[in-house]
């Protein structure tokens, strides 16, 4: 009975053997086949990564280009702004000096004005005087024609 048993062993321990070789065999080829196929995907990873590597710096250098054309624009149009301050400032500068000419020559009009109002009166004055020595003078004829005598002013030397 041991024989059996031994020949039993002996193939089992056979088997295993058999099925342990064909499992290391089996593993090694799964073994390459994933590296292999590993590798594959590394190159496809990489291919597309150098892809979109190219995209993207395609886009950032469209981006860039776009950028640069605003700043462009962006300067142009400080540059129109900075002008027409500066000849806001010309023409405020020259609105300013008008301002102080015309108040000179406001000034100088007031004082022409005062004049004027000073000589107004002075000349009101003369007149008022003129009118009473007139009016003295026409009563003095009149009282004169009235008593027959001739006026002295108007009699001959």
């Amino acid at each position: 009975m041991n024989e059996p048993l031994s020949s039993v062993r002996e193939e089992m321990r056979q088997g295993f053997a058999d099925m342990r070789a064909e499992m290391r065999q089996g593993l090694i080829e799964v073994r390459t086949e994933m590296r292999e196929g590993l590798a594959s995907v590394r190159g496809e990873v990489r291919e597309g990564l150098a892809a979109v590597r190219g995209e993207m710096q395609e886009g950032l250098a469209a981006v860039w280009g776009e950028m640069q054309r605003g700043f462009a624009g962006v300067q142009q149009g400080f540059a129109e702004l900075h002008q027409g301050m500066a000849a806001m400032g010309w023409r405020l500068d020259a609105l300013d000096e008008r301002v102080r000419a015309g108040g000179v020559l406001l000034e100088a009009l007031r004082d022409q004005v005062q004049q004027l109002a000073e000589a107004h009166a002075m000349l009101d004055q003369r007149v008022e005087r003129y009118r009473r020595e007139h009016e003295v003078a026409h009563q003095e004829i009149l009282a004169l024609l009235r008593r027959g005598e001739r006026p002295r002013s108007l009699s001959s030397p």
